[in-house]
């Protein structure tokens, strides 16, 4: 299709010709100029090379940044009509909440309403941590089966609960997923290959994770736009991390914060932090972490991203208790959780009742750890946080056992590894040796005995002889004591 072009003070020639391929090429090399002379002949496009051209700016999002464009793009929609303008609209929207400007999106739903946006708007709702709200516009969208957008809000809606912590729905909406793959397009498929390899990863799947995070690589290449290359920099980042290769998260997590600051979006910049402060405390480097996810803290409360806020506050309160600054640790349990009841996610709020029983407990306020532990317990059934449950019941046996409740510590206890050996989690080791060494406190030989070679049995399971040999010396030594003294004391 060759498009007419009427003379513009800025070209020599009086007439100028372009191929619909040749306007998108113009685009890419003087960018103020190129979307002037694209608003000039606008009028000229035919719909399909209007629709090309939305596509052309939803994988360009760099383009449509700057306040010149989005006001050139505002003035387009006012003269433009129908599904045309929709089209501009919703991509006004997207760039919106991409770069978070939900000050923007608010004062368009209000003028606009909501109702030829929907998509747009679970999105916004996502955001705001409004998950309820998010996920019955996603059940809406889906049972109403409209197969052109089908995968993408399937896989939307999969990202948004992932966030809201409920890793079960995610894995199984996305392999709802599998069978379509081959039909998917590029950029679907990349999409879902990306949120697949993380939901694998946050199930420590990692093997498998690996395997997609292969076929996620092939699909992303020079010309994808960088939200996909910078989300295959994250998930390659965070695998090589888990398989201990630093060096290789490092160049991962580096790479990413630079494109995120080319890119000028403060989201990327916030998550570029917080991976940084992962990466330092996967390396026990407690300190340095806490000042990549306090920039990263600062920068998402800032912008008013809830859920990230809420997962980033979490982590800085959990660093603080590390690093025995638990005055700091309690404040920022506190405000963690206020995030998540605001959100409503069991998850979260499990978290939370659990970073502010560690921070109480390490501060010697027992009744208030007993409290949040106990609420943790109730909110960990709901959400099916298991570990941190199991967690739950080994400190509170803990504290049972400072104020000399000896049935409540080995019925918490035994709850505590239950639940962590019914997991199959390396941390029923640690639970066995507080139930070994309670029972050589309470010089019950007979139990110390049978449990002694449980704990041989779990360590010769996980592999784990080498990394206990300090606190197996220790339990050995007052097993011993305890063995030459058993004709002292009852069995």
């Amino acid at each position: 299709m060759t498009i007419f072009l009427p003379p513009m003070k800025y070209k020599k020639s009086k007439i100028v010709y372009f191929d619909s391929i040749d306007i998108f090429s113009v685009l890419t090399q003087n960018l103020k100029e190129s979307y002037s002379l694209y608003w000039h002949i606008m009028s000229s496009l035919s719909e399909a090379s209007f629709v090309e051209f939305i596509k052309f700016l939803q994988t360009n999002e760099k383009y449509i940044k700057d306040k010149f464009q989005l006001k050139e793009l505002q003035d387009l929609i006012k003269t433009t009509k129908g599904r045309l303008a929709r089209s501009l609209e919703s991509y006004l929207l997207k760039s919106y909440l991409q770069y978070n400007n939900l000050t923007k999106v608010e004062h368009f739903f209000k003028e606009n309403g909501f109702e030829l946006y929907e998509t747009e708007a679970a999105i916004y709702h996502h955001k705001k941590g409004n998950f309820i709200t998010s996920f019955s516009i996603y059940e809406k969208l889906i049972s109403e089966n409209r197969k052109t957008d089908l995968v993408d809000t399937i896989i939307e809606y999969a990202k948004t609960v992932h966030s809201f912590g409920d890793l079960r729905k995610t894995y199984d909406l996305l392999s709802s997923l599998k069978n379509l793959v081959n039909s998917m397009s590029n950029v679907e498929k990349i999409k879902f290959h990306s949120a697949f390899v993380s939901i694998l990863i946050s199930y420590n799947e990692i093997e498998k994770a690996e395997n997609v995070l292969e076929q996620l690589t092939k699909l992303v290449d020079d010309n994808s736009p960088d939200l996909f290359k910078l989300n295959l920099l994250y998930n390659t980042g965070r695998i090589a991390l888990e398989k201990g290769n630093y060096l290789k998260a490092k160049i991962c997590f580096d790479e990413y914060y630079q494109m995120a600051i080319k890119n000028d979006n403060e989201i990327l910049l916030a998550e570029s932090y917080s991976q940084m402060g992962l990466y330092y405390w996967s390396l026990k480097k407690f300190p340095k972490s806490l000042d990549y996810y306090i920039l990263s803290y600062k920068l998402y409360q800032k912008i008013g991203y809830k859920p990230k806020l809420c997962t980033v506050t979490g982590n800085v309160s959990l660093l603080y208790h590390l690093i025995n600054r638990n005055t700091e640790s309690l404040e920022f349990s506190k405000k963690f959780l206020n995030l998540s009841l605001q959100m409503k996610s069991p998850t979260a709020i499990s978290s939370a009742y659990n970073y502010i029983g560690l921070a109480s407990m390490a501060s010697d306020l027992l009744p208030q750890a007993i409290s949040a532990f106990t609420k943790q317990i109730k909110y960990g059934k709901l959400s099916g946080d298991l570990r941190t449950t199991a967690f739950s019941y080994n400190n509170l046996a803990m504290i049972n056992a400072y104020y000399q409740k000896y049935k409540s510590v080995i019925i918490n206890f035994n709850r505590s590894f239950e639940i962590l050996n019914s997991i199959n989690s390396r941390y029923e080791i640690d639970v066995m040796i507080n139930i070994v060494e309670y029972y050589i406190n309470q010089n019950n030989r007979k139990k110390a005995e049978e449990n002694y070679s449980l704990l041989d049995k779990l360590l010769t399971k996980h592999n784990l002889h080498e990394d206990f040999k300090e606190s197996l010396g220790k339990i050995a030594f007052k097993f011993q004591r305890l063995l030459s003294l058993s004709s002292h004391f009852p069995v």
